[in-house]
C-alpha cells in the first residue's frame, strides 16, 4: 500500500508542469521553468504527448542547435485575479514551425505559427511568433509548445501583455533604428566617396556593410523579409550569408593589400571568393545544407582573414590596425552567439542581438579605416607634389642661369630685329608714299592736260595775230584774262592735291561723306577716260575723329587696287559702288566692283605686305597692306574684304562721333 502511494505521489509530480501565477502584481513572465521533451521521431501529437512522463526540467531560454528533432515545452498558467486576463504568448523569431496547444478544463484549443507559414495566415501578424491566450478568472491551462526548426534552435517563451509587449517592441524598433539610422549613414557617405575617388574598395564596403544589414533585417522580420516564408525565407538567408563573406573578402584584399603583401594568400582568397559565388547557384537547390557549409566556412574564413591583417599591419600597412580593432570586437560579439546555436551557450536576448552590436561598431571602425585611407592617400600625395615642387625648384633655379645668359642675348637681338623692323615698316612706308605721289603727279598731270593746251591755243593765237599785224589791245586782254583763267586753274588743282595729301600730325573732327567726294572728284576724270564708272550713295552726313587724308589714302589704294583688276580682267561696264551708312555709332563704308572677286586660295593674304597678283613691274604689294595699316593705326577701325555681287568688296568701318558745336 505504501508503495502505491509513492508511485502515485512521484507520478503526478513528474506530470505537473511549472506553474506561473498571474495576481495584481505580475503579469508578464519573461524568466521561469518549463518542462522540456525530445520528440526524435518527429511522430508525436497533443494527445500521446500528454502521456509522456519523461519530461525534464528546463529553461524558457530555449537553445537546442542543430537537430531535426522535435521538442516540447510545456508550462502552465493560473489567473488568480478576480477578473478575465487577456495575455500574449511570444515564442520567438526563427523558428520554423511552433505550434501552440492550450488545454483547459473542457477544450484543446490549436495555434500554428512560425516561418514555415504564411505571414498572412498567422494568427497574429507579427515578425516574430505570437499566439493569443485568455484567462477567466481563477482559470488554470497547461500550454504545450511544439517546436522544429531546420537548421539550429533558439528562442526564447515569454509571456506578458499587451501593453508591456507594445513598449518592449517600441523600445526594441527605437534602438534598432537608431542602428540602422547610423549604419546608413555611413553607406552613403563611403558610397558618395566611392562615386568621387571610383575606387572599389569604398564599393566592396558598401556592399558589405548592406549584405550584414540584410540578414539583420530579415532576421527581424523587417518588410519586405515579411512576405517570406517556408524554403524562400530560407534560401535568402543562405544567399545572404553567402554574399556577406564575398563582400567581405573583396573589402579585405582592398583594404589589406594582400596582393602587395600576401600574394599567396591572396590567390587563397581570390579562389574562394569564386567558390563562395558558385554556391549561390546551390542555394537553390539545398539552402539548408548551404547555411551549415557557409557558417562552417565563414568561420575559418574569418579567422583566416584577421590572421592576414595582422600580418598586414606587421608588414607596415597602418590601416590594418582599424581592420583588427573591427574584426576582434566583431569576433567577441559573434563567439557567444555561434555557441549557443550549437547549444554550448545559454540562449539570452543581449547574446542574441550581440551581432548587431558587432557589425554597427564593425562598420564604424571600417568607415573610419576608409577615411584615414583618404587621409594617407591625400598626404601621399601631398608628399608626391612637395617633392615634385622640390624637384621643379631644382631644374628651375639650374634652367635661370641659362635663361639669364639666353635672356641676354636675346635682348640684343630682339634691340637688332626691332631696329631692323622700324627700318623695313619705315622703308615700306617711304616706298608707299612715292607710289602715292607718283599717281599724284599723274593727276595732277592729267588734271593740267586741258589747261596746258588752252594756254597753247591762247599762245598760236597770239602769234598768228601778231604775224597777219591784226594785234591790238582787245586781242592783248582776252589772252590775258584767259591766260590768268587757265593758270589759275592749275594752281587750284596743285592746292586741292597738296592739301589732300598733307599729313597732319593732330586729330581732327571730319566729314567722312566730303572726304569721299573729294577723292571721287580727283579720281573720276582719268578712270572716266578708262571707262570705269564711280558710283557714290550715302544716307545722312557722318562725322568721325582722325586724319581726313588718311581716310583719301586709304580709298586711293582700294579705288586703284580695282581700277587696276577691272582693266587686267577687260572687264565690261566697269563700275565702282561707293556706300556710307550708320550703323548704331559705327560708319560703315563699302567700296565694291564687278572685277569676279578675289580668289579664296588668296583672301586670307591680300592685307599682306609685298604681296601682289602683279608683275614686280606695276606691283609693290604694299597698296592694301598700307591701308590695313591706316585703317587700324590712324583711323581706330578695321577693314575686311569678301567676294560679294560678282566682285570684291571692301568694308571698312570707323567710329563715329556726334558733330562739334
Amino acid at each position: 500500500m505504501q508503495i502505491i502511494i509513492l508511485w502515485f505521489i512521484t507520478s503526478s509530480l513528474l506530470l505537473s508542469a511549472p506553474l506561473l501565477t498571474i495576481d495584481k502584481k505580475q503579469h508578464t513572465f519573461d524568466d521561469f521553468p518549463v518542462q522540456r521533451y525530445e520528440d526524435r521521431t518527429s511522430s508525436l501529437d497533443i494527445e500521446q504527448i500528454q502521456k509522456v512522463l519523461d519530461f525534464s526540467e528546463a529553461s524558457n531560454f530555449i537553445s537546442e542547435g542543430y537537430t531535426s528533432s522535435t521538442f516540447w515545452y510545456r508550462v502552465e498558467i493560473y489567473n488568480a485575479t478576480n477578473r478575465p486576463v487577456e495575455t500574449i504568448v511570444d515564442a520567438g523569431k526563427l523558428v520554423y514551425e511552433v505550434d501552440l496547444y492550450i488545454l483547459s478544463s473542457d477544450k484543446t484549443v490549436l495555434y500554428r505559427g512560425g516561418n514555415g507559414l504564411r505571414f498572412q495566415d498567422r494568427i497574429i501578424q507579427s515578425t516574430t511568433t505570437r499566439f493569443p491566450l485568455h484567462l477567466n478568472a481563477k482559470e488554470r491551462k497547461t500550454l504545450y509548445f511544439r517546436m522544429r526548426h531546420i537548421t539550429t534552435l533558439f528562442t526564447a517563451l515569454t509571456i506578458t501583455d499587451e501593453r508591456a509587449l507594445v513598449k518592449s517592441d517600441l523600445q526594441k524598433s527605437q534602438l534598432l533604428g537608431l542602428a540602422y539610422g547610423g549604419i546608413l549613414i555611413l553607406v552613403l557617405y563611403n558610397f558618395f566617396l566611392f562615386t568621387s575617388i571610383r575606387e572599389k574598395v569604398y564599393l566592396y564596403y558598401v556592399l558589405y556593410i548592406g549584405a550584414s544589414v540584410t540578414w539583420f533585417m530579415m532576421s527581424e522580420g523587417y518588410f519586405p523579409f515579411t512576405t517570406l516564408w517556408g524554403d524562400a525565407f530560407y534560401t535568402l538567408a543562405a544567399n545572404t550569408t553567402a554574399l556577406f563573406l564575398i563582400f567581405i573578402m573583396l573589402f579585405s584584399r582592398a583594404l589589406l593589400l594582400t596582393k602587395r603583401y600576401m600574394p599567396v594568400l591572396d590567390r587563397v582568397l581570390y579562389v574562394s571568393i569564386w567558390t563562395m559565388s558558385l554556391s549561390l547557384l546551390l542555394n537553390f537547390y539545398d539552402p539548408v545544407l548551404i547555411i551549415y557549409i557557409v557558417n562552417t566556412v565563414g568561420l575559418i574564413i574569418i579567422s583566416l582573414l584577421f590572421w592576414m591583417a595582422l600580418k598586414s599591419y606587421r608588414l607596415g600597412n597602418k590601416i590594418a590596425f582599424f581592420y583588427i580593432q573591427a574584426q576582434l570586437v566583431y569576433f567577441i560579439m559573434l563567439l557567444p552567439y555561434l555557441l549557443m546555436t550549437i547549444d554550448l551557450f545559454p540562449y539570452s536576448k543581449l547574446v542574441n542581438y550581440a551581432p548587431l552590436v558587432g557589425s554597427v561598431y564593425e562598420a564604424v571602425l571600417f568607415s573610419l579605416a576608409l577615411a584615414y585611407r583618404v587621409k594617407m592617400l591625400k598626404d601621399e600625395k601631398i608628399n608626391i607634389e612637395i617633392q615634385a615642387q622640390i624637384r621643379l625648384e631644382h631644374a628651375i633655379q639650374e634652367q635661370t642661369k641659362e635663361l639669364d645668359e639666353l635672356n641676354h642675348h636675346l635682348e640684343k637681338k630682339v634691340a637688332q630685329e626691332v631696329e631692323k623692323n622700324r627700318d623695313q615698316e619705315l622703308a615700306m612706308l617711304h616706298q608707299n608714299r612715292l607710289a602715292q605721289m607718283g599717281e599724284m603727279i599723274s593727276m595732277i598731270a592729267h588734271q593740267w592736260r586741258q589747261p596746258l593746251n588752252n594756254l597753247a591755243m591762247l599762245n598760236q593765237t597770239v602769234i598768228l595775230n601778231y604775224q597777219e599785224k591784226r594785234l591790238n589791245t582787245k586781242t592783248i586782254d582776252y589772252f590775258k584774262e584767259n591766260t590768268n583763267r587757265q593758270i589759275q586753274q592749275m594752281s587750284h588743282t596743285i592746292e586741292d592735291f597738296r592739301d589732300f595729301f598733307k599729313p597732319r600730325a593732330e586729330s581732327v573732327e571730319y566729314c567722312v561723306n566730303d572726304v569721299i567726294i573729294q577723292t571721287i572728284d580727283m579720281l573720276a576724270p582719268i578712270y572716266r577716260e578708262l571707262g570705269l564708272v564711280i558710283e557714290y550713295t550715302d544716307e545722312q552726313k557722318v562725322y568721325s575723329q582722325g586724319a581726313p587724308s588718311k581716310l583719301g589714302q586709304a580709298l586711293i589704294n582700294i579705288i586703284n587696287n580695282a581700277k587696276d583688276v577691272l582693266l587686267e580682267r577687260d572687264v565690261v561696264n566697269k563700275r565702282l559702288r561707293l556706300n556710307l551708312k550708320r550703323q548704331e555709332d559705327i560708319a560703315i563704308l563699302t567700296i565694291g566692283d564687278n572685277g569676279g572677286g578675289v580668289p579664296l586660295d588668296i583672301m586670307d593674304k591680300i592685307f599682306d605686305p609685298y604681296f601682289s597678283t602683279k608683275d614686280k613691274k606695276n606691283g609693290t604689294g604694299l597698296g592694301l597692306y598700307m591701308t590695313k595699316i591706316i585703317v587700324e593705326k590712324h583711323l581706330n577701325g578695321n577693314i575686311i574684304v569678301e567676294n560679294r555681287d560678282g566682285g570684291a568688296q571692301f568694308k571698312i568701318a570707323i567710329a563715329e562721333v556726334s558733330r562739334s558745336i
